[in-house]
C-alpha cells in the first residue's frame, strides 16, 4: 500500500506540474484582474511642433483637437493635436524678471532655447515677477504660452495613483497685463505648468486690447518654492500632438449571420480609453459633424436625453448654437471658430457636474479631489457619446451595423458570459484589430442583410511615434494648410503594449506597492511617492504630537519631510537655507496620507527644525599640508557631513532625524583628512569643548560657518594650548584672567 500512495501522489503532482505550464495567456488576464492589475496598453508618443505665422492684423486660424500633422517624408506617422489651439500673430518680444530689487534681462537666453535662466531664486521675496513684452495684443479669443523648463537634474515627481494628483502649490503666480498703467488680472483657462513646477502651457483668455502702447503680461510671485525654476524658453505657437490616427466610416464586412463572425480593422494596434494620457474633456476637433450635432440638439422634436443636455446648458452656450442653427450662420471663419470654441466649453462645463441624468438617476461620481473629477467627467462624456451617437469622437471603438442612413450602436465587453440572445456586444482585440461577434445565444449575430462598419477608431504606433528632432511638419487643414513647423525636442512618451511576460514582471513590483499606512515604513513610503511632489526624505516618529512633544500620545503619528534639491555645483555659492518645506508642500502630503492611513489614527505632518551647526577647532598638520587646502578640505567635508539630505555617517541617507552630534564624530571625520596630524579642542556652537549637541526631537543640521585654526607642524601655537569653547573672561585693570598655564580666572572681579 505504501509503494501504491507513493506512485499516486507523485501521478498527482506530475498532472498539477503539467498544468502549471499549460498556462494560456488568457489565464494570465483573468489572474491579472484578480490582483487589480492589467498589462499596460499602447501608450501613443507626444510632440510639440512650433509654427510661424506671416504678420498680418487678423486673427490667427483655430487649428481644432483631432487635426492631422505629418512629417515630411514619414507621412505614415500621423500625429493629431490633443488641444483645440488657436495660432496667433503676435510674438514675444522680451523676457524680463524683477527679484532682490534689480531686473534682469533674459531675453537672449530665452531666444537660445538651450541654457537655462532662473526668474526666480531661493531668496526672492514675495512681489518678485516674471515680466513678459509681446509686440502686439492678442486677437485670438484665447492665447497659449508654452514653458519649458530645465529638470533634467532632477527626480521624477511622484506619480499620480487611482486617487489623483491633489497638490496644493506653496508658490502661486498671480498673472497680470497692463492697461492705462495699471495691472489687472488676466482670466486662465488651464494652468499646465502648476505654477511653472513643470514644463507645459498656460492657456490664458484673452481681455480687451491694452489702451497703453505696451503689451505686458507678468506673472507676480506669492509664496515661496521648495525648488525654484529654471526655464529653458518662452514660447508662442506650439503645437502639441499625439501619435494618434482616427479613422472614420471604415467599411468592414458584411454580416454572414453565423456564430462567431471576425471582422479585421486594417489598422492597428488600437488605443483604448483607458491609456494614459487619455482625456476626457471635450473638445472641438472631437465633433466629426456639426451640422450633423447642430441638427440634433436644436430638433423641435429632441430625444429626451438630448432635451436633458439643452435644458441643462447656460444661456451663452444655447446662444451660439442658436446662432449657427440660424438661417445665417456666421460667413467669417473667425466668428464661427469663436461659436465652437463657446459650444464646447459649455458642454466640458456640464461634463464637471453631477446633474446629469440616465434613466432618471443622477451620476454617482462624486467631485472629490482630480481622481473623482475624472471619474465624474469619463462618465459623463459616456453618456454624452451615446446622446449622440456617430457624432463625437473618442478612444473607444465604435461599431455599427445597418443600411445607410440607419444604423445601430454595438457596445464592447470583455466576455459574452452575461450577454443575451439580443444584445449588441462584441470582443475586440486591441492588439491584432480583430473584433468578435457573439453565436447568437451569447451575444446577437449581424445579419445578412446588415452592413459593418467601424464609425470611429483610433490607432497609434506606440514607441515607433518617437521621432527625433528636427523634422519639418504640415497641417492637414485647409486654413492652415501651407504653414511649416519644426519640432526642437524629440517624440517622448511612446510606448508599445505590455506583453504578457512585461506584465508578470510588473506584477512583482506591484504587489509590493504600498496602499495602507499601517507600519512606520509605510509612512514614510506613501509620503515619499505623493503624487506631483519631489520628496526627498520622510522621517516618522509614531506617538508623538508637535503640540505635546514631552508626552508619548498613541494613536498619533508625526511625519517630518525634507524637500529635494538641486545638486549644489561646488562653483557657486552654497545656499544660506536649508531645503525647507512650504504650507502647500506640507497640506499635499497630509491630504496624500490621509487617504492611506487607518480611520483612528492621526497624522501630523511637518518640516523639520533645522539647527544651525558651528564647528571650532584646532588642527595640526602634518608636514608640507597647506593650511588653506586643508581648511578648504575640512569645511567641505564638515558641510557634506551636517547635510540634511545627504549627511550622516554613510553619506546617502542624511543626518538622522533628532539624533544628537557628538564631537567624537568630528574628530574621527576631521582626522581622516588629507594633512592632518590631529586635531583638539573641537567645540559645537561655542559650548565647552567636547560636548555634544543635542537636537530637539524633529531637528535636523546644517552647515554654519567654521572656524579651523591650524598649526604647522614642528610648531606649537598658544592659541591651540586653549580650549576652544572655554569661556574668555575679562579682569580688572583690562588683564586676561582666562587662559593656560594655571592662571587663576575665578579670581575676584574677574567676568565672563
Amino acid at each position: 500500500p505504501g509503494i501504491t500512495f507513493i506512485e499516486l501522489f507523485a501521478w498527482l503532482a506530475e498532472i498539477q506540474n503539467y498544468r502549471l505550464n499549460q498556462v494560456t495567456d488568457k489565464n494570465y488576464q483573468q489572474f491579472f484582474k484578480l490582483i487589480g492589475l492589467s498589462p499596460r496598453p499602447t501608450i501613443p508618443a507626444r510632440m510639440d511642433i512650433a509654427f510661424t505665422l506671416e504678420k498680418g492684423d487678423d486673427q490667427g486660424p483655430l487649428i481644432p483637437a483631432g487635426t492631422k500633422i505629418v512629417p515630411a517624408g514619414k507621412e505614415d506617422f500621423v500625429f493629431e493635436t490633443s488641444a483645440d489651439f488657436f495660432l496667433t500673430r503676435t510674438a514675444l518680444e522680451s523676457v524680463k524678471s524683477y527679484q532682490n530689487g534689480r531686473i534682469v534681462d533674459h531675453t537672449e537666453a530665452n531666444k537660445t532655447g538651450n541654457i537655462y535662466y532662473t526668474p526666480f531664486n531661493e531668496d526672492s521675496p514675495e512681489g518678485s515677477f516674471l515680466l513678459l513684452k509681446f509686440k502686439s495684443w492678442f486677437k485670438e479669443p484665447e492665447f497659449n504660452l508654452s514653458f519649458y523648463l530645465f529638470e533634467d537634474d532632477l527626480p521624477s515627481a511622484g506619480a499620480p495613483g487611482d486617487e489623483g494628483a491633489n497638490v496644493t502649490r506653496s508658490a502661486l503666480l498671480t498673472w497680470e497685463y497692463q492697461d492705462q498703467g495699471k495691472w489687472q488680472p488676466i482670466d486662465i483657462k488651464e494652468d499646465a505648468t502648476e505654477q511653472l513646477t513643470r514644463s507645459g502651457k498656460i492657456i490664458f483668455r484673452t481681455p480687451a486690447q491694452p489702451q497703453a502702447g505696451k503689451f505686458l503680461l507678468r506673472g507676480r510671485l506669492e509664496g515661496r518654492y521648495e525648488i525654484p525654476p529654471r526655464l529653458v524658453s518662452i514660447e508662442t505657437n506650439v503645437v502639441s500632438a499625439s501619435q494618434i490616427e482616427t479613422v472614420i466610416n471604415e467599411d468592414l464586412k458584411e454580416g454572414l449571420g453565423i456564430p462567431w463572425q471576425q471582422v479585421r480593422l486594417k489598422k492597428a494596434p488600437l488605443l483604448t480609453g483607458n491609456h494614459p494620457g487619455a482625456s476626457t474633456e471635450l473638445k472641438v476637433g472631437d465633433v466629426l459633424e456639426w451640422k450633423a450635432f447642430i441638427a440634433r440638439i436644436t430638433a423641435d422634436e429632441r430625444d429626451p436625453v438630448v432635451n436633458d443636455i439643452w435644458s441643462k446648458l447656460d444661456s451663452e452656450t444655447r446662444d451660439s448654437v442658436e446662432r449657427l442653427a440660424s438661417e445665417k450662420p456666421p460667413n467669417d471663419r473667425g466668428a464661427e471658430d469663436r461659436e465652437w470654441t463657446n459650444i464646447i466649453a459649455g458642454l466640458n462645463r456640464l461634463l464637471e457636474s453631477n446633474d446629469l441624468k440616465e434613466s432618471g438617476e443622477k451620476a454617482t461620481a462624486q467631485c472629490r479631489g482630480e481622481a473623482s473629477r475624472d471619474a465624474t467627467r469619463k462618465e459623463n462624456r459616456a453618456w454624452l457619446q451615446r446622446a449622440f451617437p456617430g457624432l463625437l469622437a473618442g478612444d473607444e471603438l465604435v461599431i455599427q451595423t445597418g443600411k445607410y442612413p440607419d444604423w445601430e450602436t454595438w457596445k464592447a465587453v470583455e466576455t459574452f458570459d452575461e450577454s443575451g440572445p439580443k444584445d449588441k456586444h462584441y470582443l475586440l482585440d486591441a492588439k491584432e484589430g480583430v473584433v468578435t461577434f457573439g453565436n447568437g445565444l451569447n451575444g446577437r449575430v449581424p445579419q445578412k442583410s446588415e452592413d459593418i462598419r467601424a464609425r470611429s477608431y483610433r490607432y497609434s504606433k506606440g514607441a515607433q511615434g518617437n521621432l527625433p528632432a528636427g523634422q519639418t511638419w504640415s497641417i492637414q487643414y485647409q486654413p492652415a494648410s501651407l504653414l511649416r513647423g519644426h519640432n526642437k525636442r524629440g517624440g517622448r512618451g511612446g510606448q508599445d503594449a505590455e506583453t504578457i511576460e512585461e506584465a508578470i514582471g510588473r506584477a512583482e513590483n506591484f504587489l509590493q506597492e504600498k496602499f495602507r499606512a499601517i507600519t512606520d515604513q509605510d509612512y514614510s513610503t506613501l509620503a515619499l511617492q505623493t503624487p506631483g511632489l519631489r520628496v526627498a526624505r520622510a522621517e516618522v516618529i509614531a506617538g508623538y504630537h508637535p503640540d505635546f512633544p514631552n508626552l508619548k500620545i498613541p494613536g498619533n503619528v508625526t511625519v517630518v519631510v525634507v524637500p529635494h534639491r538641486r545638486p549644489i555645483d561646488p562653483s557657486e555659492p552654497r545656499p544660506e537655507a536649508p531645503p525647507q518645506p512650504g504650507k502647500g508642500f506640507i497640506q499635499t502630503v497630509k491630504r496624500h496620507l490621509d487617504s492611506h492611513r487607518l480611520v483612528a489614527t492621526q497624522v501630523h505632518v511637518s518640516g523639520p527644525k533645522y539647527v544651525k551647526v558651528s564647528v571650532k577647532c584646532t588642527v595640526h598638520l602634518n608636514k608640507r599640508a597647506s593650511s588653506q587646502v586643508v581648511t578648504q578640505n575640512i569645511s567641505q567635508a564638515l558641510t557634506n557631513f551636517l547635510d540634511p539630505i545627504h549627511g550622516g555617517a554613510d553619506g546617502q541617507r542624511g543626518w538622522p532625524l533628532g539624533r544628537d552630534i557628538f564631537p567624537s564624530e568630528i574628530y574621527q571625520l576631521i582626522d581622516k583628512q588629507e594633512g592632518v596630524d590631529y586635531v583638539i579642542g573641537v567645540s559645537l556652537n561655542g559650548q565647552k569643548v567636547d560636548t555634544k549637541l543635542e537636537l530637539p526631537p524633529t531637528g535636523l543640521p546644517y552647515s554654519g560657518e567654521h572656524k579651523i585654526m591650524t598649526v604647522p607642524s614642528g610648531e606649537t601655537d598658544m592659541r591651540a594650548e586653549e580650549e576652544p569653547g572655554q569661556p574668555e573672561y575679562e579682569c580688572p585693570g583690562g588683564q586676561d584672567a582666562g587662559g593656560p598655564g594655571g592662571r587663576d580666572y575665578t579670581q575676584e572681579g574677574c567676568r565672563k
